[in-house]
């Protein structure tokens, strides 16, 4: 005898389809020429981390800056295993109730400098970094630097794996004032630590690859 299967409350398959239709419409949007291009939105941010993740077979996703969950929301059935890393105790909070039910979502409190350090160690296989952690005033929480991209970059590459995928977002902003360094300098900083990563930036997104 089949089981039946359960069914999904009209208002959830509602908001499935508004949120999942207007990020659709976004993209399209941005790829029309319809839409600022200086800053993505985030249908293509989306796109950019499941199309890296698929061409690279990397079944583990980092984040750095949790902030919404917004990311980790719509990458948690695309990748086994997701950590994202808060400073502000609000956002942290916010997730800690949006993906209570998802035990595969692992959710880290501090300083993304010093934690993800305790994530690259523990990691199994090839990840995806995407990094996004950055003082925006509000509620959102400052450490000792705007922004920790450099320290990340570091702790990433500190494993000597020549596997992972990093990916940045806000790319405009790395003009080397307010902690960013400058777009010379990351590429610099990635040929120092990882010889024959290629650095490439489209779509306001920073895409630091490995050798095929």
């Amino acid at each position: 005898m089949a089981t039946e299967r359960p069914r999904i409350p009209l208002r959830r398959r509602l908001l499935y389809l508004y949120f999942h239709g207007h990020y659709w419409l976004e993209g399209l949007r941005y790829d029309l020429g319809m839409w600022k291009r200086a800053v993505s939105p985030h249908a293509v941010k989306r796109r950019a981390v499941r199309q890296y993740a698929k061409e690279y077979g990397a079944r583990t996703l980092v984040e750095t800056g949790t902030y919404m969950g917004d990311m980790l929301a719509a990458m948690a059935r695309s990748f086994d295993e997701l950590h994202s890393i808060e400073l502000s105790d609000l956002y942290y909070g916010k997730a800690q109730a949006r993906f209570a039910g998802k035990p595969h979502v692992h959710l880290h409190k501090g300083d993304s400098a010093e934690e993800l350090q305790k994530i690259v160690a523990g990691l199994r296989g090839r990840a995806l970094f995407w990094l996004d952690a950055h003082y925006s005033g509000g509620a959102t929480a400052r450490a000792a630097l705007e922004t920790p991209i450099v320290h990340e970059l570091r702790e990433i590459f500190r494993a000597n794996d020549p596997r992972h995928v990093i990916l940045v977002d806000d790319a405009r902003c790395f003009d080397g004032t307010c902690d960013y360094p400058t777009m010379d300098e990351v590429r610099e900083l990635v040929r120092s630590l990882a010889p024959g990563y290629s650095v490439d930036v489209r779509e306001d997104i920073i895409r630091i690859t490995p050798p095929r």
